[in-house]
């Protein structure tokens, strides 16, 4: 039984004649995996394959990345979330329909999704930061999102040209990539020779992270973690130094006995949050884009002086086309664990259980 997917109701277009220009031959019904209920697997469900209407784009997926926010997704730690919900956020694809006002695609073309579908109105949108939207959804959490063999994509805005990269590999550029890039290029400016980095999570963003502040910057990068499995994958992406996250005088030793320009805390833990501070320089940043559920349990003034915390997730399109722009050049690079996307739950005990050193994409056809 075809089963409808929930409704979207971002800029929804007026009524009008449907033009759908399509390759291949088209189905009534795709295959999505979703979650009926909080912190119990997703179901693969047969639901109708939409078809595009005014400024509406539908991309055949090739590979969605599956990360800690969907985990944070399925255990029902977000507001607003409409089930049954198709979760993935991190999509690429091939256009596979258009609808009458969405100019300037091409059927066939590769394509990233931007996956903050702000209302296009509010400040936060005019200045191009729709993932600040307040009555913008986020695909994947508020709106359908990519484990699917299609996704509705509300405007041409939100995907951005992938034109010579693998839509596989790229996927995670979305996400994984995005927010640290964002992140980094707050504090890019402070991180001049002879000051040092901390990058605390070596999991996917962690790795990335690494990346970016390797190619923008002077800076040594300290990485730490808790599993031994992300020496190699921290190592790789540019880190000087590999640590034992619960070596604290040696992640101090390694710095030389300098504190640290930038942390980045991709855990987001007490403790993790608690060693951030105290790496932390005066006048330096702590970046937190982990799920760990932490505090920061530290008097303000505590913090070294002029110090700041700040909270990061996702990025403007500009910023996901300037990611993109890395990755075309070999700058950004991350190995793709695949999985089916009937074997999606799979990929959500991996994730859980630390076996996966890379990045998780689900892949609807598997090649």
């Amino acid at each position: 039984m075809v089963q409808p997917e929930s409704t979207l109701t971002v800029a929804a277009p007026e009524h009008r004649p449907r033009r759908m220009a399509a390759r291949g031959s088209v189905s009534a019904s795709m295959r999505a995996a979703r979650l009926h209920a909080f912190r119990e697997p997703l179901h693969v469900d047969h639901v109708a394959r939409p078809t595009p209407r005014g400024d509406e784009v539908v991309v055949r997926v090739a590979a969605a990345g599956l990360g800690r926010c969907d985990i944070e997704v399925i255990d029902g730690g977000g507001r607003g979330i409409p089930l049954p919900l198709t979760l993935g956020h991190e999509v690429a694809g091939h256009v596979a329909a258009v609808g009458p006002d969405a100019g300037g695609l091409r059927v066939g073309e590769a394509v990233l999704v931007h996956s903050a579908w702000g209302c296009g109105h509010c400040p936060a949108c005019v200045r191009g930061d729709e993932h600040l939207c307040r009555r913008g959804h986020i695909c994947g959490t508020t709106a359908p999102g990519g484990f699917a063999d299609f996704l509705l994509v509300p405007h041409a805005r939100h995907v951005v040209r992938i034109d010579g990269l693998d839509p596989i590999h790229a996927a995670p550029l979305a996400g994984a990539a995005l927010t640290p890039y964002r992140g980094v290029q707050r504090v890019r400016e402070r991180l001049v020779p002879g000051s040092a980095a901390v990058v605390i999570g070596c999991g996917a963003l962690g790795q990335y992270a690494i990346q970016i502040i390797d190619v923008l910057t002077p800076a040594l990068i300290v990485a730490v973690d808790v599993n031994p499995r992300k020496e190699g994958p921290a190592r790789e992406a540019g880190a000087d130094v590999v640590l034992d996250l619960l070596d604290h005088d040696a992640v101090g030793a390694a710095l030389g006995g300098r504190p640290a320009v930038a942390v980045f805390d991709f855990v987001g833990s007490d403790s993790t949050l608690g060693l951030a501070v105290h790496l932390v320089a005066p006048q330096g940043d702590v970046v937190v884009a982990g799920f760990g559920g932490g505090t920061v349990r530290a008097p303000l003034l505590s913090l070294p002086p002029e110090a700041g915390i700040s909270t990061v997730r996702g990025g403007s399109r500009r910023e996901l086309e300037e990611v993109v722009a890395l990755a075309r050049t070999g700058q950004l690079r991350m190995r793709a664990q695949r999985f089916q996307l009937d074997r999606v739950n799979d990929a959500v005990i991996a994730l859980r259980a630390g076996w996966v050193s890379n990045r998780a994409v689900i892949v609807p056809a598997m090649t």
